[in-house]
């Protein structure tokens, strides 16, 4: 269920809901993410609230290619969820947040990965 909140529209605070993981690709694909420092600093920008991807090239001090190419990892990857902008005059952009409130990795019988899905930070400000 979508709302619409100082010009944006952003899906209704969910239940925190627990996804394992168990396929190699998927946690290969997870891990690659995490271990990239460019991603984290994403990550950690977007952990506050939802950011356009030009946002986190000025926060995150990244070349606007190389931020479109760690945002698209990430989306992919399940860690950010994009969702759109509407500006007052009428323009749109996408803008993204954190997908997954909490991570945990089990070592316990192979590598297993749960995560936590929890609601998106507030919107940016126009």
């Amino acid at each position: 269920m979508s709302s619409r909140q100082g010009g944006r529209f952003r899906r209704s605070p969910q239940r925190q809901t627990e996804q394992t993981i168990d396929d190699e690709t998927e946690i290969s694909t997870l891990m690659g993410a995490l271990e990239d420092s460019d991603c984290r600093a994403i990550l950690e920008a977007a952990s506050d609230r939802a950011l356009s991807a030009s946002e986190l090239c000025e926060i995150c001090d990244l070349p606007s290619s190389t931020a479109y190419r760690k945002v698209d990892q990430l989306t992919e990857a399940g860690l950010l969820e994009e969702s759109v902008r509407l500006c007052t005059n009428g323009s749109h952009t996408s803008e993204y947040s954190l997908a997954v409130a909490d991570l945990e990795i089990d070592l316990q019988g192979g590598v297993e990965l749960t995560m936590t899905e929890g609601a998106a930070p507030p919107a940016a400000a126009d």
